[in-house]
């Protein structure tokens, strides 16, 4: 089975990940992705943590039970935490379509399991400057892969990971994630010398081969991380932000958690204690980005300016 490094780790699966890369030489597993065949076995003592709505009609489930952590999602099925965190087993419902399912695994199976082992995992998107992270937190559709590859195709930045953000919330320190970056065909156009290997995916397009270069592949201190605010087109500045302190830095943190009302009762105790230490180290702050492309090299030059270390 192929190795693929993900978060941080190395995750040994069963089926071709074309969004991860791969992985060489003999290497011993963080995780090992398993698919069965037939039905999940009944859980005992299992109890029901939390629900969260990922689209119309489509939920996910997080079920605890003694030696299982189970992820039920309605389109894509049952998704089985064993062995302390280190055996994924996916137990596929009928019609389930791969690449959901694959962006199930590594957008939800494998932060749950980082969650559980104390780390914190983060919707944004994150690029190195001088060896130091800066973290874009969004919800979808708000630009925070559009600036994040601004960043790296114009102003040296190295892609540390996109939509998923793993961080120690003791150390301040992220890890490298995913490399593969999903945009809107209209923005992905602007792009078009970066990268082969692009794959056409309805209104969006697929990075899945960015150079090298233009990658981060080791852990990196976080050095801010920005909650994005889009603001008109023709705003005064490309780029405004204003720094969060205590509570409000804190809550930032928590509004953008990777998994959402999945994490309910003590699970979201947990993400607040995590969050709060995070917010102890790491600066953060609210980024108001105009809502215009040709103004983004702006914007990206003004987060150079802040961070780098020359």
């Amino acid at each position: 089975m192929p190795n693929y490094a993900v978060y941080g780790g190395c995750l040994r699966s069963v089926v071709p990940i074309p969004e991860l890369r791969p992985m060489g030489g003999e290497r011993d597993p963080s995780w090992v992705f398993e698919i069965a065949s037939g039905e999940a076995p009944i859980l005992d003592s299992a109890h029901v943590v939390g629900q969260d709505e990922l689209l119309q009609d489509v939920h996910a489930t997080l079920l605890r039970a003694p030696t299982t952590v189970r992820l039920q999602f309605d389109d894509t099925g049952i998704f089985d935490v064993r062995d302390e965190g280190n055996r994924i087993v996916w137990y596929p419902k009928d019609g389930a379509q791969p690449d959901v399912a694959r962006a199930d695994l590594v957008g939800r199976v494998l932060p749950l399991v980082q969650h559980d082992r104390g780390l914190l995992a983060l919707h944004a998107s994150a690029v190195c400057i001088d060896g130091q992270a800066i973290g874009f937190m969004a919800p979808k559709n708000y630009g925070k892969s559009s600036l994040a590859m601004s960043l790296v195709t114009g102003h040296g930045g190295k892609l540390l990971t996109d939509d998923t953000l793993i961080v120690s919330p003791s150390t301040g320190v992220a890890a490298p994630g995913v490399h593969s970056v999903r945009l809107w065909s209209e923005t992905a156009s602007r792009f078009d010398g970066l990268g082969a290997g692009r794959q056409v995916l309805s209104e969006k397009q697929i990075f899945e081969q960015l150079p090298d270069e233009s990658l981060e592949f080791h852990e990196a201190p976080i050095a801010a991380l920005y909650t994005l605010v889009p603001t008109p087109g023709d705003s005064p500045a490309a780029v405004r932000r204003e720094a969060l302190d205590g509570f409000a830095a804190t809550m930032a943190i928590v509004q953008y958690q990777k998994l959402g009302a999945l994490l309910a009762g003590q699970d979201a105790a947990r993400v607040f204690d995590k969050a709060a230490s995070l917010a102890t180290r790491t600066p953060v702050y609210t980024l108001e980005v105009a809502r215009d492309f040709a103004r983004l090299p702006d914007a990206a030059q003004s987060l150079v300016h802040w961070h780098s270390l020359g």
